[in-house]
């Protein structure tokens, strides 16, 4: 079996991390994507190809893969599945929705034609976890079978805890793609309550850092470029996780899995902060549940931060148990 990723502009750390788990089973894979990747992780395909937009779908029925999965968003997706259905492209599509609320336009009632296109003319949806799966049946009509695979970590990459230690808290941004300080512009209003959690743990005297790969947003200090790997090495710097979610931008509920598992591969204990449903969906340790800053600070200042800390390690999994449920499946459909 040979399986093709393909993937919208980047390639993501999703379909990284999930390419060297399922290349360590000695599966064939090709990647088609636009833009150059991470050097330190293309070795896990054995094929690469950089794309124009143009020659997008003719790379694609040019593949001899068994298996094409989508890893990116719906929009671009659900218009290269259609032009494969016109092509009698009878090749399986699976189908990775774990940005489904993202996509939605952060609106619960939103109705995305392209997202319910991928649902219901895939041949197997893989969800990050049931809060996505649940909301997606919620909101639409489809019978197509379904896994999920959580957003774990290959082994490899468990970082040791590092030796430099600056204490406090890290976010792993990712909200801060944005680069805009004009306070009547729509974007920073959204993140209104984060920056406001980041700015009540520094007036209590708790440094907070908050990392992502994109510009300098408000006041948040961001480290640019990091490599997935080099970020998790970066977290290990830290005394603690943080997860907040904003009330008008729930692309942090789609994100906050990832980032509770990296939290846990970098030993960190988590504090969430209205994030109950979120949390509640992974089934894991290590993680302090609250509402407020002052709820926060209260608990930290009182529990046993190191067996805290060993809990959250403890309890997380590891994407090479995990990837045999996707290959499985992959399998089944060829």
């Amino acid at each position: 079996m040979k399986i093709l990723h393909v993937c919208d502009k980047q390639i993501n750390n999703r379909a990284y991390k999930e390419g060297y788990c399922i290349g360590e089973k000695g599966i064939e894979q090709e990647v088609i994507c636009t833009m150059e990747g991470d050097p330190t992780f293309m070795y896990v395909f054995d094929e690469i190809t950089i794309s124009t937009p143009e020659m997008y779908l003719e790379n694609i029925l040019e593949s001899d893969a068994d298996v094409i999965l989508f890893h990116d968003r719906p929009e671009p997706s659900a218009k290269i599945v259609e032009r494969l259905k016109k092509y009698n492209d009878k090749r399986p599509i699976v189908y990775e929705c774990y940005d489904l609320w993202y996509y939605l336009g952060k609106k619960e009632d939103t109705f995305n034609q392209n997202e319910w296109y991928m649902l219901a003319e895939s041949d197997l949806v893989v969800h990050m976890g049931y809060l996505n799966q649940n909301r997606s049946h919620e909101l639409y009509d489809y019978r197509t079978p379904e896994i999920i695979v959580p957003s774990l970590t290959p082994r490899f990459l468990i970082p040791e805890r590092a030796k430099h230690h600056i204490g406090g808290i890290v976010y792993e941004g990712g909200v801060s793609s944005h680069n805009t300080t004009d306070p009547n512009e729509v974007i920073t209003r959204r993140f209104r309550d984060l920056h406001d959690a980041y700015w009540g743990f520094r007036n209590k005297g708790i440094y907070m850092d908050i990392y992502g790969a994109g510009h300098r947003a408000v006041d948040y200090p961001t480290m640019e470029g990091l490599f997935f790997n080099e970020l998790l090495h970066r977290l290990t710097q830290y005394d603690w996780g943080f997860l907040g979610n904003t009330k008008e931008l729930s692309l942090l509920q789609v994100a906050g899995p990832c980032k509770i598992w990296e939290y846990s591969m970098a030993g960190l204990p988590i504090i969430a902060m209205n994030m109950d449903d979120v949390v509640d969906q992974t089934n894991k340790g290590g993680i302090i549940k609250c509402h407020s800053v002052d709820e926060a600070v209260e608990i930290m200042q009182s529990v046993d931060r190191e067996a805290l800390a060993k809990e959250s390690f403890e309890t997380c999994r590891y994407l090479d148990d995990e990837i045999g449920v996707l290959i499985d499946a992959c399998r089944k459909l060829v």
